[in-house]
């Protein structure tokens, strides 16, 4: 057995040999480099340590040896090796104006922190084998370093715009302007304009290529011309067209008359202005001609009739209108100026008809005979006088009523006592009748007194066809023959006072007011179509009663027995009396509180004194 174990072939010998040797190469070179990193750690420790606070050797700054040397070392080496940069100066020329400033005020210096901090970054920075590679490169080939300038740029820009705005020009338009009675062109200038942007470049390139230190250094800029918008050719030339315009007078024809508006009066409606394109345009400015034609107007003018109706046979009829025509102001204004812009040199004076413009009625012919068929009666009142001096024997109301009889209010437009019934004068027919003056009646103490009967009449019909009503006033003392609360007083005063009757027709028909007068009455009936409204007037609320007394005195202007009485006694009271309108729907429309505060009368009759009458002239009736 072993024989066999002698003998038989060895195969893991060889193997295991080469193994063991491999295994022995790579722990060799493993132990090799832990000890090349550590060797250079211990090279880049200590050579730091060695420079601690020190540039590395073979560093320079701008040629300048600053290895080996601490920061304040370095900077104070530099300083005294390098050239100054703050001695000289820039001047800057732009135009025909230069601007000079110093290095020195400048601040021109050399910018040494920046590259001392990277000076100190050599061989400190980065991996350990960036460092070693520095430190040995620094030692062996020297590590050079470029430095940069600074200086005060706000002060360089500064200096840059002083020289630019002392040349900078603004272009100046070419003009025209009025000088007395005729235009004079002024002629233009051109600009000068400076890219202190450009020119701020220029500078700071000049003074960064004066880095060998000393030494003055200039620069030139060329300004931009500017040209004005508005050249002299343009200003003179319209110059001239104002002033042939200005040149004419303008004859106006209407009516076979003749007005002759003069060249100085054409001459100052003429202007010269300047577009925003630089064009120049002669404008003329007609707005004086309105006036000027004015007389024209009234004359030319013959008012529009408004349709109307008339009653015949108990029906209400269409009365037909009829156009009017008037001067049409805008047209003849746009003719003048027409003839005035067609003038040409040498031409003889314009002659101008004015246009006239047909007037159309308010009321049409069509709109009544469409209307007519459906008027109907829709509201009246009436009201009961005594005829008598007090109302100039019932005319003062009578001439009012007839005025009115026949109006037609449109829908929208507003009825006004005193513009419709128009002039109240002697001439008209009116006469003396009463007025309340300082709580008394006067019996003849205002012309057209004893009008308020109508004034009266007319508000109530209006009142209760449900209108929107407007002035309305209560006289001072209460009128038994007028309703309690509703009464209308109507006056003109000679200080300038007012008090009408007014109201609207805010329906959509047209209402045809007719005065009805006879001896002792006067009765307003309206005529519209029937417009869906209910009207409903409160009772009278009334408080606040002061009771009148009734007074007897003697007096020697009458005979014995015979009696006048002066006035009757009357309460004083406040009334309030509410109208509510409403709609087809029901919905109210207008709501309104009349408030009258009636004054307190006491009566007065005077009796004629009896002969041998002993007793008190005054006796009090209750």
């Amino acid at each position: 057995m072993s024989s066999i174990s002698d003998t038989s072939p060895r195969y893991e010998a060889f193997p295991r040999e080469r193994g063991s040797a491999f295994a022995r190469l790579f722990v060799a070179f493993l132990v090799t480099l832990v000890a090349g990193l550590a060797f250079a750690a211990a090279f880049v420790l200590g050579y730091a340590r060695i420079h601690e606070g020190k540039l590395m050797p073979g560093v320079t700054v701008a040629g300048v040896a600053v290895g080996g040397l601490d920061r304040t070392a370095a900077e104070a080496r530099l300083r005294e090796q390098l050239p100054r940069l703050d001695a000289g100066s820039l001047t800057i020329t732009i135009g025909s104006s230069s601007q000079q400033i110093s290095y020195a005020e400048l601040g021109r210096d050399y910018d040494l922190a920046p590259v001392l901090d990277q000076a100190y970054t050599i061989g400190r920075a980065g991996s350990l084998g960036d460092q070693v590679r520095e430190q040995l490169g620094s030692l062996s080939n020297g590590a050079e370093l470029a430095i940069g300038m600074r200086y005060d740029q706000a002060a360089l820009d500064r200096t840059v715009r002083a020289a630019a705005t002392s040349v900078e020009t603004t272009p100046v338009d070419a003009t025209v302007q009025r000088n007395g009675a005729a235009f004079v062109a002024t002629p233009s200038r051109t600009g000068l304009d400076v890219d202190e942007e450009s020119a701020a470049l220029a500078a700071s390139q000049a003074i960064a290529g004066t880095s060998t230190g000393t030494g003055d250094v200039s620069i030139s800029i060329q300004p931009t011309v500017l040209q004005p918008l508005v050249a002299t050719e343009a200003a003179e030339a319209a110059a001239i067209g104002a002033n042939a315009l200005g040149s004419k007078p303008v004859r106006v024809i209407a009516g076979g008359e003749t007005l002759m508006i003069p060249a100085a009066t054409i001459a100052s409606w003429v202007d010269v202005t300047t577009a925003s394109t630089g064009s120049f345009e002669v404008t003329i400015d007609t707005s004086e001609v309105p006036a000027l034609i004015e007389p024209f107007a009234k004359k030319l003018t013959r008012p529009a009739r408004n349709a109307t109706f008339r009653f015949e046979g108990g029906k209400v009829v269409a009365v037909p209108g009829a156009d009017g025509e008037a001067l049409d102001v805008a047209a003849s204004t746009s003719a003048v100026d027409k003839a005035l812009r067609d003038l040409k040199p040498g031409s003889p004076p314009p002659t101008v008809s004015l246009a006239l413009a047909p007037v159309k009625p308010e009321y049409t012919t069509e709109q009544a005979r469409v209307d007519a068929p459906k008027m109907k009666r829709v509201s009246w009142w009436t009201t009961l006088f005594p005829v008598g001096e007090k109302n100039y024997f019932g005319r003062n109301i009578s001439i009012p009523t007839t005025k009115i009889d026949g109006y037609l209010l449109p829908p929208g437009k507003v009825f006004d006592f005193w513009k419709v019934v128009g002039e109240v004068s002697r001439r008209t027919g009116y006469g003396q009748g009463a007025a309340i003056i300082n709580g008394r009646t006067e019996p003849t103490g205002a012309l057209a007194g004893g009008i308020c009967s109508c004034s009266t009449t007319i508000f109530n019909a209006a009142l209760r066809l449900g209108l929107d009503m407007g002035a309305r006033r209560n006289h001072y003392y209460y009128i038994t023959r007028y309703p309690l609360g509703l009464d209308a007083t109507v006056f003109k005063s000679s200080g300038g006072a007012v008090q009408t009757v007014s109201f609207t027709n805010d329906t959509p028909y047209p209402i045809l007011i007719r005065g009805i007068n006879s001896y002792g009455k006067v009765r307003f009936d309206l005529w519209s179509q029937p417009n869906g409204r209910t009207v409903t007037i409160s009772k009278p609320i009334v408080r606040n009663i002061r009771r009148a007394t009734d007074e007897r005195a003697c007096t020697t202007q009458l005979r014995a027995g015979q009696t006048v009485r002066l006035e009757y006694p009357v309460n004083g009271m406040q009334v309030w009396r509410t109208r509510t309108v409403t709609d087809r729907d029901g919905k109210v429309i207008h709501r309104e509180t009349y408030r009258s505060n009636y004054g307190r009368v006491n009566g007065l009759t005077l009796f004629g004194k009896p002969a041998g009458f002993t007793g008190p002239c005054t006796e009090r009736l209750r």
